[in-house]
Formats: structure tokens, C-alpha cells, sequence
């Protein structure tokens, strides 16, 4: 390894070499399980011989940490290794092509199993695409030309001096990182994502809602946003930290066909067991429920179980805009930033578009994917409630949140369940 590295400092394929006070190798872990790929050195880490030890590099340093990661995995390196000049100009194509070998020779002795190319330059360099917003976070192949059977997987991200310039995406790289993480160091072996697909488990299930005592979790998946035309396809239920189930109620009729009709999961007497079940669970008023923006799920309810979540005690929902008004309030940027369930909602992109994600058409993905999915979206504000509840019950948040926040959804539930009449 160190007559490779050796060779690497001595380069002269390009002129960059008479700018340079040295070649810039990176800094990190050889080998190391993630390859983190950025533009060019700057000045400052040109006369240190460090990669990413300037402004953008401790932003670097701060998201790398906010997704639990450790640097201990991780190598940072260039897609260029020398810097360009004063300014700091984007390398050429004929700067990186010069440079390729020398980084071709660092994923080599790296050897990673995630590489993240973060920014424009090192995207277009990997993958032959163009624009970060549009790539990031997806799964991406090599250029055929570049790949010398390499074996990482590639996803790239934005590059971290985005978040002087534009704060908002500090939380989508956080989450990509996030991603990356828990895959390679799944912290939730033990998590129970159950799907309830039988009527003995569905027992098993009502058994333990009703025996636990502790505050449960309610989610529903719905085919769409819409009330008046989109139909509730499942309910999730969580009252245990590491243990959520999933409920069917409609699937597709052909598996094989995302767009085929919809069809009871169950059979005939079945189903009527199954909402029967659901209907008592949801509507008891001594089972204390929690879930996130709960009103979505009670109008559901409300039109299609003709009754509505009795004994609501909190909403992961309210609670976050009470303690965080600025931040992002879905259930995705929640779980990441408080809890270790991360990158809920892609747990779809597998089998669905952002496309059909964002207008919550659920249902064109495969059951066992829904089931992963749902079971998540309610052990995940079960979670969050036991963390937020503390932080509000005690402070000045209390008053805010029993006394008006969710007092104030019922008359949300009213007002969009039923209209308001407008007088003209």
C-alpha cells in the first residue's frame, strides 16, 4: 500500500502538479466500509495535506455525526487530488480524467462498501449523470468505463457546502448518511415488523393491545390523501418499543400488476372479523392512543369505520412543531432526528416511485414492503412519544399542547369531515 500511496504524491499526469503544494490523498480509515467523494482540495487543506479540514469539511464533520456514523468506517477523499488554483475552480474534465488512476488506486486499497459521491463533480465522475438534486439518494450504477469490478453500492448525496448556502438540505443528507449507516450497522436486529395475515395472529395481536396498558400507537395506509375518493388499505399498531404490526385490509388483485384493481385481503367472514376487531381497538376509551398527525387517520375512520380514535392522549405531530416550530414536522425527518428508525418512506422507493410516494399510492407496492413499512410508521411515533412527552409535560409546552393543540384537532377532524358552511 505505501508504494502505491508513494506513487500517488509523486503524480505529474497533469499541470496541476506545478500549483500544487502537495497531492492531497484524503483522510480516514484504509481500508474503510464508506468512500466519501468530494470535488477538490482547497487551499488550507492543500498546505495540510488533509482532505475536508475547511468550512465545508467541518460542516462534513457535523453531518457525519448527526447520522451516527463513525469515522472509524469512514475515507474522505477527492475526485481531484491536487488543488486547482486560486479560487478553488471546479476541476477540468481534462484535471479528473489525469487524476483518475490515482483515485481508481484509492477505491482499490479503500476497498468500500458504500462509496457517496457528494456534490455535482464527483456524481458526474462516478456516474456520467448530471444534477445532485435530481440523484441523490438514489441507488446509482458506475460508468462501465470506470468500473474495474468494483463491488461498492453508490449513492450519492449533496455536497456538505450546500448547507451554508442553503440550510434546508443539512437534513436530506443527514438522512441519506443515516441511510447508508443503518444499513451496513442495523441497530434493530431484534425489531418485529409483523404481518398480520391470519386470523390466529390477529387474535395474538388484539391479546397484547389489550393486555399491555401501555398507550398505543394507530397508523393507517390509505390509497391516496383524499377522503372522498381513496380508501384505507391497512392499520398499523404499535405499543412496544421494538414490535409494530400490520393489518391488511385491501390488496391488489394480481401481485404482479401495480395497477390492478383492489381486493379484500380476506375472505368474506374474515373480514368482518378483522373490522370488527379494528373498530373495537380504535374506539375503546380506556386504551390511550398516540400517532402522528392523527387527524389525517381519524377522517379515515370517521368515513369508513364510521367511528373515530377515542382516548387520544398525544400526537407525535403537534408535539414536534411545539417544541421545533422551524423544523420539519413528517414522520420521516422526525424518526431520523430522535429515534434510530431511519429512512422510513424508502423503505417504498424498492418497489414505488416519489412519484406515487408523495401522493401516498402505497398500495401499487408489494404487500410485504407495505407491511415493513406500516409496522414501522407506527412503532416510530409510539417512540417519539415516550421521548416528546417528557420534554413537554413539566414545561411551558403542557398548557399548549392538552389544553389547546389537541382539543383543537377534534374541531379540525369536524370541520374537514364535514365542510363548513360558508355564508354568502
Amino acid at each position: 500500500m505505501i508504494k502505491e500511496l508513494e506513487k500517488i504524491k509523486n503524480c505529474t499526469k497533469c499541470e496541476l502538479c506545478k500549483v500544487r503544494k502537495q497531492v492531497v490523498l484524503g483522510r480516514g480509515k484504509i481500508p474503510a466500509d464508506i468512500f466519501i467523494l468530494l470535488e477538490a482540495p482547497a487551499k488550507n487543506e492543500d498546505i495540510q495535506g488533509r482532505a475536508a479540514v475547511g468550512k465545508a469539511g467541518k460542516h462534513l464533520d457535523e453531518l457525519i455525526n448527526l447520522a451516527n456514523l463513525s469515522e472509524a468506517n469512514i475515507f474522505i477523499g477527492n475526485s481531484c487530488l491536487c488543488w486547482t488554483g486560486e479560487g478553488n475552480p471546479k476541476p477540468t474534465e481534462e484535471q479528473l480524467r489525469a487524476c483518475w488512476e490515482n483515485v481508481a488506486t484509492l477505491l482499490k486499497l479503500v476497498n468500500p462498501k458504500f462509496l457517496i459521491p457528494m456534490g455535482d463533480t464527483a456524481l458526474n465522475l462516478i456516474t456520467g449523470k448530471n444534477g445532485i438534486t435530481k440523484n441523490r439518494g438514489k441507488f446509482l450504477s458506475m460508468r462501465s468505463e470506470l468500473n474495474n469490478g468494483y463491488e461498492f453500492k453508490i449513492l450519492p448525496t449533496f455536497h456538505p457546502a450546500a448547507v451554508i448556502y442553503d440550510p434546508q438540505k443539512k437534513n436530506k443528507i443527514i438522512e441519506d448518511l443515516a441511510y447508508v449507516n443503518n444499513i451496513l450497522y442495523p441497530e434493530d436486529s431484534n425489531l418485529e415488523k409483523i404481518l398480520v395475515d391470519s386470523i390466529d395472529l390477529f387474535d395474538q395481536m388484539c391479546a397484547e393491545i389489550y393486555n399491555s396498558g401501555n398507550t398505543l400507537s394507530v397508523d393507517l395506509e390509505t390509497t391516496g390523501l383524499s377522503i372522498w375518493k381513496d380508501k384505507i388499505i391497512g392499520v398499523s399498531f404499535s405499543c412496544n418499543w421494538n414490535k409494530g404490526y400490520y393489518v391488511p385490509l385491501i390488496v391488489r388483485e394480481d401481485e404482479e400488476d401495480r395497477n390492478s384493481e383492489l381486493t379484500s385481503f380476506w375472505v368474506l367472514e374474515d373480514d368482518a372479523i378483522v373490522r370488527k376487531g379494528i373498530i373495537d381497538i380504535i374506539s375503546h376509551k380506556k386504551i390511550q392512543k398516540t400517532g402522528q398527525n392523527l387527524v389525517f387517520d381519524r377522517k379515515f375512520c370517521k368515513k369508513y369505520f364510521d367511528t373515530d380514535i377515542e382516548n387520544i392522549v398525544f400526537d407525535a405531530q403537534l408535539a414536534a412543531h411545539l417544541l421545533d416550530e422551524n423544523s420539519k414536522h413528517d414522520l420521516g425527518v422526525l424518526a431520523l432526528k430522535y429515534t434510530d428508525l431511519v429512512g422510513i418512506k424508502r423503505i417504498l422507493e424498492k418497489d414505488l416511485t416519489k412519484k406515487d410516494i408523495k401522493a401516498g399510492k402505497f398500495y401499487k407496492a408489494d404487500l410485504s414492503t407495505i407491511s415493513d413499512y406500516g409496522a414501522g410508521d407506527a412503532i416510530a411515533p409510539y417512540r417519539l412519544t415516550q421521548d416528546f412527552y417528557k420534554e413537554i409535560v413539566g414545561t411551558k409546552f403542557e398548557d399548549l399542547m392538552f389544553g389547546i393543540s389537541l382539543p383543537l384537532s377534534d374541531v379540525i377532524v369536524d370541520m374537514e369531515s364535514r365542510g363548513i358552511k360558508i355564508d354568502r
